[in-house]
């Protein structure tokens, strides 16, 4: 597992890129880089602009996945389909649906503020 904390600041995607690179090839998983750090930039880009506070990046090595994870501490969901004639931004998620196995979206636990966003690649067997 690999934590990093960021700031709601738009070099905090350079900075997750980097690690996403670096960890996944420690792991020997060189062949999802590319598309796990085009995900991480788009989840903690969007943590930047519509959350604006700390963000906390986990990476995780599962026994069938690997799975990254962004989670902040703003409170709402997150805009999965919006509407292209009214949104100017939000068709990031769709890059995530496409580049990755799964994704989803947490809400923080009790009566905490945040949520997590995550995607996962399945791993061979």
């Amino acid at each position: 597992e690999a934590v990093l904390l960021l700031a709601p600041e738009p070099t905090s995607a350079g900075t997750a890129r980097d690690l996403v690179e670096r960890t996944l090839s420690g792991w020997g998983c060189k062949e999802l880089a590319d598309d796990a750090r085009l995900v991480i930039t788009e989840l903690v880009s969007n943590a930047v602009r519509h959350a604006r506070t700390e963000m906390r990046l986990v990476l995780e090595l599962r026994p069938d996945a690997i799975r990254v994870a962004v989670t902040d501490g703003a409170a709402g969901d997150v805009v999965r389909n919006p509407n292209p004639h009214t949104h100017v931004g939000g068709r990031g998620l769709h890059i995530v649906q496409e580049l990755s196995d799964r994704w989803g979206v947490d809400p923080a636990d009790g009566d905490a503020k945040g949520k997590t966003v995550w995607a996962e690649w399945q791993l061979p067997r």
